[in-house]
């Protein structure tokens, strides 16, 4: 994506915004159905939803960062932006 950031950045950002609002609802919709579960004390059930859900959805969201990567890594070299390995380019590591 650094490779061309005027080109891709946008495009990542609203990948993410949608799936940000997709989940948005969802959690709304889950919590409240979770809720339900722990007022009739099915903590087990709850517990189970709430785990699935996160799993379920962080693989999602890893498919999609996986498939955004290979989308630009195509159009990248169909374009012939390329840096040599020394050249690397990557956003600041802040962990």
């Amino acid at each position: 994506m650094l490779q061309d950031k005027e080109r891709f950045t946008s495009e990542v950002h609203e990948a993410f915004e949608g799936r940000e609002a997709l989940l948005a609802g969802q959690c709304e919709t889950l919590l409240k159905a979770a809720e339900v579960l722990m007022a009739n004390s099915e903590h087990d059930a709850a517990a189970f939803l709430l785990e699935y859900f996160s799993n379920t959805e962080l693989i999602t969201g890893l498919d999609c960062v996986q498939a955004l990567s290979a989308s630009i890594e195509t159009r990248v070299k169909a374009l012939g932006i390329s840096h040599s390995d020394d050249q690397v380019l990557m956003y600041e590591q802040t962990w």
